[in-house]
């Protein structure tokens, strides 16, 4: 039997630190049954205490404090030191680092690492910044200090992980020139279908959609109150439930106001439980998300999974997985086509069962298991 290996993950995920039962933290509860020992540098909570959650996971978090962002900019120093620190009692096998534009602290300590303590590493690119449509200027300087750090500096890094092919796959070999060898592609969807299935007893709502995620500029927010006026004109009925926080919210719910749609887009926050979710998946029609970048996106995959319909934008791992019309409803980046795909939905609720049942099943591939099993494979290859 092979022996376990410690493996220091470096995120820019901060609601981990506090406590907060997220993604990564259900990621985590997988992935590190395959690790002797798992150690992740996480953002400051403004504490700096150790955490330990499942059995063998450590957080360590910077105690540096956020006013004028001095943790940010101090965040390398605290990796380097921490790292340092756990490899003298517990040596490390192998860093996985979190790519996350314009400062790159996570990456750049890596490299630091890797050389000074003879460590192999893997850059995580979890997507590409403004990629394929960027929405606002943030994300177009993320981009561009993302092209210019891997053009100057990509082949001196050990290993690059991508979580889709037909989008930084493309862009990160053929644009900028990295060498395909130094590619791992590994996706970063893990579901559990026990929680994302159909369920018998949960009646589907045929006016109902669905929106889950962050409420921030690159979700196409914009787009979706647009096509829900020209939806609601034809389908008065037609509701859609948008699950999620952030720092859009109080701008769409003044929206929502101000066009009178309060009755049909109706925000609801993050829900409690995962539970909670599903359950929403499981009683609506289709989810719907007119995203301008992404790297999943990871709920359309967990909705098709609750037999929902998708109607998604070509962005991350959808154009790896799905075909248009057969499995998946593909949008682009304009109201008038989202309004035209809902309705299709709404007026064509056979057909749109078919595209939800192939949904259905090519999402298979993501069982939660497998797939983590499958990822620290990858790392194991390489350590």
């Amino acid at each position: 039997m092979q022996k376990k290996k410690h493996i220091v993950m470096m995120t820019g995920d901060s609601g981990i630190a506090y406590g907060k039962q997220n993604v990564f933290f259900e990621m985590l509860r997988g992935f590190s049954r395959h690790w002797d020992c798992v150690s992740v540098i996480c953002p400051s909570n403004e504490r700096g205490e150790v955490i330990k959650i499942h059995d063998n996971v450590y957080l360590y978090p910077s105690g540096y404090s956020k006013k004028f962002h001095l943790d940010v900019f101090r965040h390398k120093s605290f990796i380097l030191k921490k790292v340092r620190e756990i490899h003298a009692a517990h040596p490390v096998d192998i860093i996985a680092a979190h790519v996350i534009p314009p400062l790159f602290a996570n990456l750049k300590a890596a490299m630091t690492l890797g050389q000074e303590l003879s460590i192999p590493y893997c850059a995580e690119i979890m997507h590409i910044p403004g990629y394929p449509k960027a929405n606002n200027l943030m994300e177009r300087i993320e981009r561009r200090s993302l092209d210019y750090f891997l053009k100057r500096r990509g082949n001196a890094i050990d290993h690059i992980r991508l979580i889709n092919h037909s989008d930084t796959y493309e862009y990160i070999v053929k644009r900028l020139g990295i060498p395909s060898e130094k590619i791992l592609c590994i996706p970063a969807f893990y579901l559990d279908f026990d929680l994302f299935k159909v369920d018998a007893d949960t009646k589907r709502d045929p006016n109902r959609f669905v929106f889950c995620g962050r409420l921030e500029p690159n979700k196409g927010l914009d787009l979706l109150v647009e096509a829900m006026k020209i939806v609601t004109a034809k389908k008065p009925e037609a509701a859609i439930d948008v699950i999620g926080d952030g720092s859009l919210k109080d701008w769409l719910e003044m929206e929502i106001e101000t066009v009178g749609m309060s009755k049909n887009i109706i925000v609801r926050g993050w829900l409690p439980t995962r539970d909670d979710v599903a359950k929403v998946y499981q009683e609506s029609t289709a989810i719907v998300m007119p995203s301008y970048n992404e790297g999943g996106p990871r709920v359309t995959l967990e909705a098709m999974a609750c037999g929902a319909v998708c109607i998604s934008t070509r962005v991350g791992i959808m154009q790896d997985i799905v075909e248009d019309g057969k499995n998946t409803l593909f949008i682009d980046w304009d109201p008038v086509d989202i309004a035209a795909k809902m309705l299709w939905v709404l007026d064509q609720p056979q057909d749109a069962a078919e595209v939800a049942e192939a949904g259905r099943l090519t999402v298979q591939q993501f069982e939660y298991d497998s797939a983590l099993r499958s990822y620290a494979d990858k790392y194991y290859e390489i350590s």
